[in-house]
């Protein structure tokens, strides 16, 4: 693509010279280099804007919105979307509405502005009904589960998910059938099933491995990483999140680097002991601060129903207590079912534990003398 661009050049032909920085760059994007492919769909955007190419500049503004999503630019991938969509309904292309659509959608559920995201997925959906797109069709039914699992309708998000992979499978395509094994391994995770989850994220990888998707397979191993934490392999989950890291690191993907963190908190709570449950709540602290500001709002709550957990266990059960109940009132209110779902749990288990601890206590007192024996 760099020797066809210089002989587009030459050629002072700049829509050539706009195809190949495009393709370029999605080249660059796939390879995880999310900086450089920036700045190829910004120079493709700037050439076609100059030579007044709606469409070029449609699929564009849709290129940059994918590539905001990963540096964790939500707001400016928000533009990029609508100014897409607003092009496309201009044009009357319907195909390209749906796509400006799906990525809507993923920016409102990043957001957690779920009916918004469910909006678009869903009108998504029904373009793609119409005019036979059967592909960008499972791309908004795997939004859609997205957006119902975390409204807590599990059984929905696996019925949408089976239906998305089917179809997948159905045209041949690998990669997404890849993604979507890795959505399905994470509703088996919060259903408590690590072996059905791990045998997923494993597929996954390594699909990803052959098709050189870095960012895919950096997540599937992330979520990998959790199972093996599930199954008490506390140095093996180190070892894969701290790959996870440094790869999320180096592509600036910013929501796979504070997944990784968080999961890296988690790790270090595991051991037990009160350091490290301090420096545990450390590093979710500046989880939160960095989700909060870059407004992945799903992370947020997440990480803030780790860091309860770990203060009711281990540093502060009264104050973990009192940050789960206000965590579980935030998530009702935001339409985070699930988290609300977890939290309840959380609080159940510790008065059953409670509950159980008075009663061993009782039992060492004499029924007779009702004196400690």
């Amino acid at each position: 693509m760099r020797e066809a661009k210089q002989l587009y050049i030459a050629a002072n032909d700049r829509r050539g010279v706009a195809e190949a920085t495009t393709i370029g760059a999605i080249a660059l994007k796939n390879q995880g280099n999310y900086v450089g492919a920036r700045e190829g769909y910004e120079e493709a955007l700037g050439l076609y804007r100059q030579i007044g190419n709606q469409t070029g500049l449609a699929g564009e503004n849709d290129n940059i919105g994918d590539i905001l999503v990963y540096l964790g630019d939500l707001d400016g991938a928000r533009r990029g979307y609508a100014a897409a969509l607003a092009i496309y309904h201009e044009l009357g292309d319907q195909n390209g509405e749906a796509l400006a659509k799906n990525g809507l959608g993923d920016v409102f559920l990043a957001l957690g502005n779920h009916q918004q995201a469910l909006e678009m997925f869903e009108s998504a959906f029904e373009i793609c009904g119409r005019i036979g797109n059967r592909g960008r069709q499972a791309v908004a039914l795997d939004g859609k589960a997205g957006v119902h699992r975390l409204r807590g309708d599990l059984a929905q998000a696996i019925k949408e998910e089976g239906e998305a992979r089917n179809t997948f499978e159905e045209i041949g395509d690998k990669t997404e059938v890849a993604h979507v094994d890795q959505h399905i391994a994470e509703l088996l995770l919060d259903e408590g099933d690590s072996v059905q989850a791990a045998l997923l994220a494993r597929r996954a990888a390594e699909v990803f491995e052959k098709t050189k998707g870095t960012s895919g397979e950096a997540s599937a191993n992330l979520l990998l990483a959790r199972t093996l934490l599930m199954n008490g392999r506390v140095a093996d989950a180190n070892r894969l999140v701290d790959q996870v890291l440094a790869i999320a690191g180096e592509m600036h993907n910013r929501e796979l680097e504070l997944a990784s963190a968080l999961t890296a908190a988690r790790i270090v709570a595991a051991s037990g002991n009160f350091l490290a449950s301090n420096e545990s709540l450390r590093r979710l602290n500046k989880v939160i601060a960095d989700a909060t500001k870059t407004r992945f709002e799903g992370l947020v709550m997440e990480a803030r129903l780790v860091k309860g957990e770990i203060e009711m266990q281990s540093v502060e059960p009264s104050t973990g207590g009192a940050n789960l109940e206000a965590l579980q009132r935030d998530a009702k209110k935001e339409g985070f079912q699930l988290i609300v779902h977890k939290v309840s749990a959380d609080l159940q288990a510790n008065q059953s534990q409670a509950t159980r601890g008075a009663g061993n206590q009782r039992a060492d007192v004499d029924p007779i003398s009702a004196q400690p024996r």
